[in-house]
């Protein structure tokens, strides 16, 4: 209960206020022209790199949505159905969710109600911004009523898609600047590659495929108290990291290099969050630096 509503009708009562017809850039913090104002000035986080599932059956419309989201730094997944929509949700960590309505069998509805079930036992909330070509009377509320956090007609401006992350998803994120160190020296990847840039792209890509299957593996090996195995996987992302200059991952290994050596585990644990974070970095990096050249270097 919030001013004297209930909650879902307060809900419901905020996304109808009238806005100022202003958002703004999350990279550069300067505001942009949008038509639905879903944000006022000043009041979107700066230079975040959102993890962003979205699902819609359309292949021009999915594509042109990820690429205006990934071309801001944000690490996007697209999915064509409903159904994958949950198990993407269900498997992997996301920020938000951007949910045609339309979609064939399980619809924007139907997905919504699957994952809004999944959170009575995750109690994790996880905002989803709904896209419908059919701006009818009444609709919004619907999308409201449904569960969903906001809400847009097709096509979509992408300063209202990027204003409505923003105002759905106001915290998380990977911070995207000031970075007082890039997480991984692409520039000198590439140098050492004789600028190919393919060849790089695989690279990059296999570090950031292996690493969370060697951070699983080293978690048990510290649950398990197997110095050795810790040891082994330590060294093995200790020379990639030193490969691709990622200095904040290398500089973790090395410290778990010595623990298990030591056969001293304590304190492995933070470590390995911390190299959780430090993919995330990685991954939130190369994005943006995709979206600038078209490629990594």
């Amino acid at each position: 209960m919030k001013d004297g509503l209930p909650e879902e009708e307060q809900r419901i009562e905020n996304a109808q206020r009238p806005r100022d017809g202003t958002a703004v850039d999350s990279a550069t913090n300067e505001t942009i022209d949008s038509p639905n104002g879903r944000v006022p000035a000043g009041s979107a986080p700066v230079g975040r790199s959102l993890r962003v599932l979205v699902a819609e059956d359309d292949a021009i419309s999915r594509m042109l949505a990820v690429k205006v989201l990934e071309k801001r730094g944000h690490r996007v997944v697209g999915v064509e159905t409903g159904e994958a929509a949950v198990a993407a949700a269900a498997s992997q960590t996301f920020d938000v969710v951007v949910m045609d309505l339309e979609m064939h069998e399980v619809d924007g509805y139907q997905a919504t109600a699957q994952l809004r079930a999944m959170e009575r036992d995750t109690g994790v909330h996880l905002p989803i911004v709904a896209l419908t070509a059919h701006a009818i009377k009444g609709q919004r509320e619907r999308c409201l009523a449904a569960g969903m956090d906001d809400y847009l007609t097709k096509p979509v401006n992408p300063a209202d898609l990027i204003a409505a992350l923003d105002h759905a998803a106001p915290t998380g994120g990977i911070p995207l600047e000031p970075l007082l160190e890039p997480p991984i020296d692409l520039e000198r990847l590439t140098r050492m590659l004789d600028d190919d840039r393919e060849t790089v792209d695989m690279v990059v890509a296999l570090f950031l495929e292996n690493l969370p299957k060697q951070l699983e593996g080293m978690r048990q090996a510290v649950d398990d108290n197997n110095h050795e195995a810790l040891q082994a996987f330590a060294h093995r992302v200790k020379g990639g990291a030193a490969n691709l200059g990622a200095g904040g991952a290398l500089r973790i290994m090395e410290c778990l290099n010595s623990m298990s050596a030591d056969q001293n585990t304590e304190g492995a644990g933070e470590l390995l969050d911390q190299l959780g974070q430090e993919i995330e970095r990685i991954a939130a990096y190369v994005a943006l630096e995709h979206s600038k050249v078209g490629g990594p270097a």
